[in-house]
């Protein structure tokens, strides 16, 4: 059973990184799925402290792909994004920013 928990900035650099690539090569529908487990793992080894690894990516799609398909895929998407798997976006700002600019609480 896989139950871990993901930060938010792992979710968006997973989504970032899906992004860069289709906007790099053409995906087919029916290799989406891939595509997003596969950034997710490589993501997972950046930035979180609980990696997803490559058996539990597959078991989450339900066998779905192989073992194989996914280190394909893993090692195409680092080559199409030229190993730039991290890009700074504006969640990387957001502490930085609050910090120069004072918001006030507000209480519902």
């Amino acid at each position: 059973r896989v139950m871990k928990d993901y930060s938010s900035l792992c979710l968006h650099v997973t989504v970032s990184c899906v992004d860069r690539y289709l906007m790099k090569r053409p995906v087919p529908r029916a290799k989406l799925q891939l595509l997003g487990i596969a950034c997710m793992v490589i993501c997972t080894r950046f930035i979180s402290r609980e990696i997803l690894t490559i058996r539990e990516a597959v078991w989450l799609t339900d066998n779905t792909y192989k073992y194989e398909d996914l280190v394909r895929m893993m090692g195409e998407i680092i080559s199409a994004l030229e190993g730039k798997i991290r890009m700074p976006a504006v969640v990387d700002y957001v502490d930085v920013l609050l910090k120069f600019t004072p918001v006030e609480r507000r209480t519902a």
